[in-house]
């Protein structure tokens, strides 16, 4: 067995026991800094469209429009993608071939000025880039439906859904005390969220009392391979939740909870978090931003780089074995299991202890 592909099985082997995940994002971070602006969804229209991404250090086009059997194929969300792997052409940066079956591709890319890929053509057919926000330098953000002081005061008009009576009693525990590595960067204290405005008055994050210790673990369990959790979101004022519903366009509103049956975050049972490097306090990477409304953040994604995936999947694991289980449209969300014994709160942050 020649040297690296023996270091390439140790790798593996390391990850698989689940003792070094760190050093393999490491390992399969390290691609050709042009491939990182080519990466992204293609489309002229809907349903034609492929993803550029890549897999273990291979660039690769997942496409719908072949279906050829002598080729790969993979099933996500009900489609079927063919999987066409690209070779640089010799003397050019930005023109790729690759085969599928006895059918050859050409890939031309053309770049904008940052060294995004904005266009492409394949075989002559032209697709266009698709952009959701962070490649544009800031967040996903929504067209609201309404002005936010309007948003607003329905939302604090109105009333929760009734609920039972023999709920838990609420028992918030403020997450910046815990004895665990974790960055508190609450994106709806700044305007830094999908809504761009401000909805919290500070970067407060509250967690009922068996939430909060499963958090800790599963941020001291990352502590021990060089990670910590960044905390996103944690409780959240049913009010709040019923602006985002009535802010979001109907198309998009499986990315918001429903505020007549309540959000999972108005128990203090559901975290929205990602992950840093403890040593640099550098955010590590996914597929997606976050409160990105796209196919990204599914869990199931199968484009972006093969670190973002390994990264996503990593927290997944984490995360589940602390006893709160991912929301499959959300790599971000997490749900702690007894969430359904908490009543839906819609608590002020200064009425809280």
């Amino acid at each position: 067995m020649d040297s690296g592909r023996l270091a390439r099985c140790l790798v593996l082997l390391l990850f698989i026991v689940g003792v070094v995940q760190p050093v393999l994002l490491a390992e399969v971070q390290s691609i050709p800094d042009l491939w990182n602006g080519l990466i992204g969804r293609y489309e002229k229209s809907a349903t034609e469209h492929f993803l550029v991404r890549e897999s273990n250090g291979n660039l690769e086009i997942l496409g719908q429009f072949l279906q050829n059997q002598d080729c790969s194929q993979m099933v996500f969300r009900g489609s079927r993608y063919t999987v066409i792997p690209l070779e640089q052409i010799e003397g050019s940066s930005v023109d790729f071939r690759g085969n599928c079956g006895s059918k050859e591709f050409f890939v031309t890319f053309h770049l904008d000025v940052r060294g995004f890929g904005v266009l492409c053509w394949v075989n002559g057919e032209l697709f266009e880039r698709s952009f959701y926000g962070p490649e544009l330098g800031h967040g996903f953000r929504i067209d609201a439906l309404e002005d936010s002081s309007i948003l607003r005061e329905k939302a604090l008009g109105a009333s929760p859904p009734e609920q039972p009576v023999s709920l838990r009693k609420p028992d918030l525990v403020d997450l910046k005390t815990l004895d665990a590595p974790l960055i508190i960067d609450i994106k709806y204290a700044t305007e830094d969220n999908f809504m761009g405005i401000v909805l919290y008055p500070g970067n407060v994050a509250f967690l009922q009392r068996p939430a909060a210790r499963a958090l800790e673990s599963a941020a001291k369990k990352l502590e021990s391979l060089g990670l910590g959790l960044v905390v996103y979101d944690a409780y959240r004022p049913w009010y709040v939740t019923k602006m985002f519903w009535d802010a979001t366009p109907p198309e998009l509103r499986g990315f918001v909870a429903n505020p007549a049956f309540g959000s999972r975050h108005n128990r203090g049972c559901a975290v929205d978090v990602g992950l840093y490097y403890l040593q640099t306090g550098e955010y590590v990477r996914k597929p997606s931003g976050f409160d990105e409304f796209s196919e990204r953040a599914y869990t199931d994604f199968p484009g972006g780089t093969q670190y973002e995936r390994n990264a996503r999947d990593l927290l997944i694991r984490a995360m589940a074995e602390a006893g709160f289980s991912v929301y499959r449209d959300e790599w971000w969300h997490f749900d702690y299991h007894s969430w359904d014994q908490y009543p839906i709160m819609n608590i002020d942050f200064d009425q809280l202890p």
